[in-house]
């Protein structure tokens, strides 16, 4: 998974919750995606709370839909 650095091409090509998760994961803070238009959480979130996830599992998880939005934990 290649992980996009420049703001304005991941904006463009997978949104800003993208790119707002993206940044987020990197400063070591948890991003738990949640669906749109909700507030439940798509991934089993307890264990994020205590760990965040890697930064390539939380790109995987934007690119594949990028209607998800971004908690932080």
């Amino acid at each position: 998974m290649e992980i996009i650095n420049s703001s304005k091409t991941a904006c463009m090509i997978y949104g800003q919750n993208y790119h707002s998760a993206i940044k987020y994961a990197k400063k070591g803070i948890s991003v738990i995606p949640i669906g749109p238009n909700s507030k439940k959480p798509l991934v089993e979130w307890k264990k994020y709370s205590e760990a965040p996830a890697k930064t390539a599992e939380v790109a995987d998880w934007f690119i594949t839909d990028s209607d998800k939005n971004v908690v932080l934990s």
